[in-house]
């Protein structure tokens, strides 16, 4: 009997846990990220033909905060700018996302990206490094979001993330 009551204390705090997490929700989310994946996926491979005298050592300021400090900046070792398209194509990027008082919050480092400046968000071809506070991810062929702060990893995925701790609860 004891070795029941562990059991229904962990199948009750499942039974809580699913009345607080919206799985509707989620799984809609998910499929519009997906979407928004391939079609950025799509885009870089159309963009990257299109792509004729790159500059180098480019770095420009995608968004800013309401105090007018940078919130997100990107560089690059080489990038093209298609305005017309709202993207930027880059080798060697790295998107920074800032804090307020400057202090670098997070980044993605990839090999080959295309961003798009209106989402905010981005498909990377090829190897990928990013830490977002106390997160390091790291793969290939990534869809990233910064307004969801949102990152999906379609191959070679590895996550490490310090700082967590496990709830412990008492009866």
């Amino acid at each position: 009997m004891t070795k029941s009551i562990p059991i229904l204390v962990l199948a009750a705090s499942a039974a809580g846990l699913a009345q607080a997490f919206d799985s509707a929700a989620w799984l809609t989310k998910t499929e519009v990220f997906a979407r928004e994946a391939e079609r950025l996926r799509a885009e870089r491979a159309r963009v990257q033909k299109m792509v004729e005298e790159p500059a180098e050592n480019v770095s420009v300021t995608l968004e800013k905060h309401p105090d007018g400090s940078v919130k997100t900046a990107l560089t690059a070792k080489e990038a093209q700018f298609f305005l017309d398209l709202g993207f930027v194509w880059g080798k060697g990027v790295v998107v920074s996302e800032y804090n307020p008082d400057g202090t670098r919050r997070g980044f993605i480092a990839a090999q080959d990206c295309l961003v798009d400046r209106e989402t905010k968000s981005g498909w990377v071809e090829g190897r990928v490094h990013a830490v977002y506070d106390k997160t390091t991810l790291d793969g290939e062929q990534v869809y990233f979001s910064f307004d969801e702060e949102y990152a999906r990893i379609f191959k070679d995925a590895q996550i490490t993330s310090s700082g967590l701790k496990l709830k412990e609860v008492k009866l």
